[in-house]
């Protein structure tokens, strides 16, 4: 269980169970932090979420459906959704906002999504089962947590390229 809090709201995608909206510190004054502003419960598992720069909207990944779910945070409804061939794991969204990463443990390759349209504009091999990810600030660059390689993978959303840094004893 991951908490995103950007803007006004925090959000928290509950494996299994649904993404929960909170009101954040920087919320409008007459909303306590930490009030739980709404609850969207997704069919599909459900596993983690990242919020867009202006905080309208939640890109929550699912385990079991294989998708990216734009969810409007006012509203608290998908606005849209992606299918994708395997388990949508982590998610990140790079610095400008323009490109969601999706890590595919199974094939061993994160995704990467125009944050707009949810359409494919590429796809890099990371290291064995990518579990977690970090975009790299003022980049196309990002880091994928290799959990079944024991490494971490620096790669380029743009160009492909990719550094696998052995960190761990497998």
């Amino acid at each position: 269980m991951r908490v995103h809090r950007i803007g006004h709201a925090s959000v928290l995608a509950v494996p299994a169970l649904a993404v929960i909206v909170f009101a954040s510190p920087a919320f409008a004054s007459s909303t306590t932090p930490g009030t739980e502003l709404g609850t969207l419960h997704l069919q599909q598992d459900p596993q983690d979420a990242v919020v867009s720069s202006d905080g309208a909207t939640a890109y929550v990944t699912t385990l079991e459906g294989k998708t990216v779910d734009a969810v409007d945070l006012g509203s608290l409804s998908v606005t849209n959704s992606v299918s994708l061939g395997a388990q949508a794991g982590a998610i990140a969204l790079t610095d400008r906002g323009s490109n969601l990463l999706i890590a595919e443990a199974s094939r061993n390759t994160v995704v990467v999504l125009d944050s707009r349209t949810l359409e494919q504009s590429g796809s890099v091999s990371v290291g064995s089962e990518p579990i977690a990810l970090a975009a790299v600030p003022g980049s196309s660059q990002f880091l994928a947590f290799d959990y079944g390689s024991a490494s971490v993978t620096l790669a380029d959303a743009a160009t492909g390229s990719t550094q696998n840094i052995h960190v761990g004893a497998k």
